[in-house]
């Protein structure tokens, strides 16, 4: 089984079903991190790119189903930090 969840997730590891197997979310702190590894959670860490995604989706959703009647303007966010 699959859970997902936008931003910061990490909280939701106390209530997800035994049965996961693989947990996606934006970012985690590191108890939780280690928490989903001591019930045997597997999690990918994607950053917050993960909304983007989603930005995307809606964009193009509400672009198709008003067909170019509603003004969609979509913002997309840049990286305020420097990775070294």
């Amino acid at each position: 089984m699959l859970h997902c969840s936008g931003g910061a997730g990490g909280d939701a590891i106390t209530i997800l079903p035994n049965n996961v197997q693989l947990f996606i979310t934006g970012e985690m702190k590191w108890h939780h991190i280690i928490e989903a590894q001591d019930c045997g959670i597997n999690v990918l860490l994607v950053g917050h790119y993960m909304e983007q995604k989603f930005v995307d989706f809606i964009y193009d959703f509400l672009n198709q189903t008003f067909n170019g009647q509603l003004e969609v303007i979509k913002y997309k966010h840049q990286q305020p930090l420097t990775i070294i």
